[in-house]
């Protein structure tokens, strides 16, 4: 898994935290596994300091089949 951080708009969303610091959302945030980009987005829950406490994003392993599915 590599991370794609091109392009990213990290910031777009920001939330306060009733502790201090805040949440900070970006969803362009992607990640390459092999030949393929997934754009999963990324939150950071930073503290008053700026400090990165906790990142959220899911989907962190590459896996070697891809479901499909088809609705009509």
């Amino acid at each position: 898994v590599t991370e794609v951080k091109e392009n990213m708009t990290f910031g777009s969303t920001l939330v306060t935290n009733p502790n201090g610091g805040f949440l900070a959302c970006g969803p362009l945030y992607a990640y390459r596994c092999g030949h393929l980009h997934y754009t999963t987005g990324i939150c950071s829950d930073v503290s008053p300091t700026f400090q990165v406490m906790n990142s959220i994003a899911p989907v962190r392993e590459c896996s070697t089949q891809l479901d499909i599915v088809i609705v009509l």
